[in-house]
């Protein structure tokens, strides 16, 4: 029987300033403090808890050698644990502070949610993948900052833009040391930024796509369903390994082009910011340089529905807008259902 997880966790739609719901700080620099800070603008907002941290990151000399590739085994000689209790998780993450090296990405769900919720974390080792089921296990997603927030653990993503929003937004957690696979492919002047390209290009094989926009909330989830989500992870660190060596390939002295790659992925763990939905999903506003995600708010909304559809509309026609606009954004809200 197929049925929806109906999430357990208070919902806070409003316009209130965010607060980063992180609940201890690891392998800090500088003590965990909230101060509410005022913009010139007027606008008042929390500061990133790990702005001082990873600032500081340069990657080890160990992450800038060339790397021996470990092409992985297939997914059936693979060790798979499929992870929804607290005991296995803990179990989970005390191996995973072992590990020198992680691949990870993030199923979300949108489309029946204001503000959207993570439903699954998929992990891989070298030796070992892991589906974590973050819909059940959201308020004990913390004990991984110990493993995001480790210098000396590299985690690798592809397209982290919105996962780092995700994990700051719903789980307090905090990526230092980052290798993003898509931000490589850019440095590389690859044709093709997506992972499918990847996987094909290095490992021989083609990903089945039709579950990217698949309700991630069912339970229990198909058997299709946890394959496709185990392959967005088990091939990453072995592509990493080659794009590593593609990297230094291209300037082996200075090691510049590696460089590169690892100072993008950390703009990104600077900030947090989420694709936009059909309304205006919030600001990314700059601070002291660190770029910061702001709950969505519903006032210029509209003006910005116009700019992106091209339309033109006379003062009583922009009025009537602005007042709809308002009107879908609180009933949203007050529904927690999208504005799309």
């Amino acid at each position: 029987m197929i049925i929806m997880v109906v999430h357990k966790w208070d919902i806070d739609n409003s316009s209130a300033v965010f607060l980063p719901p992180i609940k201890y700080k690891p392998h800090s620099l500088k003590p965990l403090s909230f101060l509410l800070e005022t913009e010139d603008t007027g606008l008042e907002f929390y500061g990133h808890p790990y702005e001082v941290e990873l600032e500081a990151f340069k990657p080890s000399e160990d992450f800038l050698q060339r790397a021996e590739p470990q092409e992985p085994k297939s997914l059936e000689d693979t060790p798979y644990e499929y992870i929804d209790t607290e005991e296995a998780f803990l179990k989970m993450c005390k191996k995973l502070e072992d590990v020198t090296e992680l691949a990870i990405d993030l199923e979300h769900h949108s489309f029946r949610s204001f503000l959207g919720f993570t439903c699954l974390m998929q992990l891989s080792t070298r030796t070992e993948d892991y589906i974590v089921d973050t819909i059940q296990l959201r308020d004990s997603m913390h004990h991984l900052l110990e493993i995001l927030a480790n210098p000396k653990i590299l985690k690798v993503f592809h397209g982290a833009d919105s996962d780092i929003c995700w994990l700051q937004r719903d789980f307090g957690l905090y990526v230092i040391n980052m290798f993003d696979t898509g931000q490589a492919s850019r440095v590389l002047g690859y044709t093709n930024f997506s992972l499918n390209y990847l996987v094909q290009k290095f490992c021989n094989i083609q990903l089945d796509k039709k579950y990217q926009l698949a309700d991630w909330r069912m339970r229990p989830l198909s058997v299709e369903m946890l394959t496709y989500a185990r392959m967005d992870t088990h091939y990453l660190l072995y592509i990493y390994d080659l794009m590593k060596n593609e990297l230094l390939d291209r300037e082996s002295k200075t090691k510049n082009v590696l460089i590169t790659v690892f100072n993008r992925s950390k703009e990104i763990c600077l900030k947090s910011r989420t694709l936009p939905k059909w309304g205006f999903e919030g600001k990314v506003s700059p601070v002291g340089g660190v770029q910061r995600y702001d709950k969505p708010h519903a006032e210029e909304g509209y003006l910005i529905f116009c700019q992106r559809y091209q339309k033109t509309f006379n003062r009583k026609q922009l009025e009537a807008l602005k007042n709809l606009y308002a009107w879908r954004d609180r009933i949203a809200r007050e529904k927690d259902e999208s504005t799309g």
